[in-house]
């Protein structure tokens, strides 16, 4: 990682630690849940210049948050992120700073092929049928869904996932009946997807 002039390493905590902003912070925190250590070179520059005045906190968190959107379309897509690394590696190159934001958004739109930002219609699509049952970040994207436009947070570390459609292979006679002749194929299919999971309290 190159050094960023006028960074030091006591700065460092508060990319991801941010005091003095709640909005900030929760969206760092989100984003670290993630796990995407190739974007921290980025995420340092964008920092740096958001505190030297080259980026406003409302288009910080809201390159933040495309990032953390790019990352989580990606996983749900099924895209390898081998490229990830060149993609972040190079990303500050193609910014205008005088058109932070923008410029930044461009870039994303303009990733080619296995680098690209997944368009509202894949994401839909993919996740219909995704596993988010067996997701690897799937804390993550619980809490992002269940607190989504929600004044009260909702802890869902303190629920249980459960499947609405039952995992068991051996369905009832009712559900067999409910699905149909191909209720094998629908439970195959629909398991783990997002519709037939649901959280709760009791188990």
């Amino acid at each position: 990682m190159r050094r960023i002039k006028g960074w030091s390493r006591k700065d460092t905590p508060l990319l991801f630690h941010h005091k003095g902003d709640t909005t900030l912070r929760a969206a760092f925190h989100d984003l670290r849940e993630l796990r995407v250590d190739v974007a921290f070179p980025f995420l340092l520059e964008l920092y740096h210049d958001y505190r030297h005045g080259l980026l406003s906190k409302d288009e910080l968190l809201e390159a933040v948050r495309l990032l953390e959107g790019y990352v989580f379309r990606r996983a749900v897509c099924g895209i390898p992120t081998n490229s990830m690394n060149k993609t972040f590696a190079t990303f500050m190159r193609s910014l205008k700073k005088d058109r932070y934001l923008e410029s930044i958004q461009a870039h994303f739109l303009l990733l080619p092929s296995y680098r690209r930002f997944p368009n509202d219609e894949e994401f839909r699509r993919e996740l219909q049928t995704k596993d988010l049952y067996n997701f690897r970040n799937r804390s993550y994207w619980l809490r992002r869904l269940e607190n989504h436009g929600r004044k009260e947070h909702v802890p869902v570390d303190e629920y249980t996932i459960e499947h609405i459609l039952p995992q068991n292979e051996d369905l009832s006679a009712e559900w067999q009946a409910d699905l149909g002749p191909e209720w094998r194929r629908i439970q195959e299919t629909y398991l783990h997807t997002l519709g037939n999971l649901t959280l709760t309290g009791y188990n």
